[in-house]
């Protein structure tokens, strides 16, 4: 997943959208390396 298709994912499920969109760039920066996946998907099942 990209993050574009991240941030459509997450517009379209929350109902605040503008601040899902902030979680997201806040939960990016913490990830500098290019990583496109926030931490949540990589450590599920």
């Amino acid at each position: 997943m990209t993050t574009g298709e991240a941030l459509r994912t997450l517009r379209a499920e929350c109902p605040i959208p503008s601040r899902c969109t902030i979680d997201w760039t806040l939960e990016s920066a913490r990830y500098p390396t290019g990583e496109d996946e926030p931490v949540a998907s990589r450590s599920g099942p």
